[in-house]
């Protein structure tokens, strides 16, 4: 009687241990499946913080760089090619079974063009172009997309003298008060003949961290007067991209930009790869756009 209930026993742990077998077998493929890596400057091999990484064949499955350059390629993105992105960066192509025999990945930083102005001698004139208030009970973020999300404003400036750009200002916030920060890159584009989004202004971006104790909000400033921006004729956009990437706690899924009613901004989005649209929380709620503002001088 004991040897057969030993042998029952036997039996019934039998299924058990193949379950078990079987979720050690599929753990093991998932991680041979998931390729983790490095991006980082060919130069300096300094990492590369939040690297766009797309596959050739769809912008609409993706992943970023974390700060620390350090990628995770998703299982999802079934792709021959692989692309690297970044602004002010060559963009790499990598085919998908090369990136498995390499830990780092390299890319090659392209010149700053800067813009010749003539230096006068008179008095120089600031304007702020934008919201002044901060106020505002409506907030947009990161949490709009599993991949990425990006919101854009519309600026022109309706001067006769030739105005640059001196600073950009954004009022972000933190979703969560415990939260320990986030981050949010700011870009800027050339007005299309749709009048959306087209081209980089510039071949460069700025990365702002919302700073944890500030979870009410506060307005950022990024300088650009070294990059002698002058404001085209038909006008530019200044957006601002969420990024949500983990890297210590530090998520940009609890960052959100506010929105306000005294300055009406025209108001543009793009949503894990797809393209320009009007801000559909515009059309919701059409007196409400994004508390960015722009500070100018002749």
């Amino acid at each position: 009687m004991q040897f057969g209930s030993f042998t029952a026993a036997g039996i019934m742990l039998r299924p058990r241990l193949l379950a078990f077998l079987l979720f050690l077998l599929l753990l093991s493929n998932e991680s041979v499946a998931q390729q983790r890596g490095v991006v980082a400057d060919a130069a300096s091999h300094a990492p590369l913080s939040y690297v766009s990484i797309y596959s050739s064949g769809s912008t609409k499955i993706g992943t970023y760089s974390n700060f620390d350059g350090e990628f995770t390629l998703p299982v999802n993105l079934q792709s021959d090619t692989v692309v690297f992105s970044l602004l002010g960066y060559q963009s790499h192509f990598q085919e998908l079974e090369k990136i498995f025999s390499t830990d780092t990945i390299f890319l090659y930083e392209e010149p700053l063009q800067l813009a010749a102005i003539e230096v006068k001698a008179e008095k120089k004139v600031k304007t702020r172009m934008g919201p002044s208030s901060s106020s505002g009970n409506l907030r947009v973020g990161s949490n709009l997309a599993s991949w990425y999300s990006e919101l854009a404003v519309f600026f022109k400036a309706n001067s006769v003298t030739p105005l640059y750009v001196d600073s950009i200002e954004l009022y972000l916030l933190l979703q969560d008060k415990n939260s320990k920060g986030g981050y949010a890159r700011v870009n800027l584009y050339t007005v299309g003949n749709n009048m959306f989004p087209s081209d980089p202004l510039i071949n460069r971006s700025f990365l702002v961290k919302a700073q944890a104790p500030h979870w009410r909000g506060k307005w950022y400033s990024i300088d650009v007067s070294d990059f002698l921006l002058m404001m085209p004729e038909n006008g530019l956009f200044v957006s601002v991209e969420f990024l949500p990437t983990m890297e210590s706690d530090v998520t940009s899924k609890n960052t959100s930009i506010r929105f306000g009613k005294k300055y009406p901004l025209k108001t543009f989005e793009r949503i894990a790869g797809n393209g320009w649209r009007h801000a559909i929380i515009q059309k919701l709620k059409p007196d409400y756009s994004p508390l960015i503002r722009l500070n100018l001088s002749n």
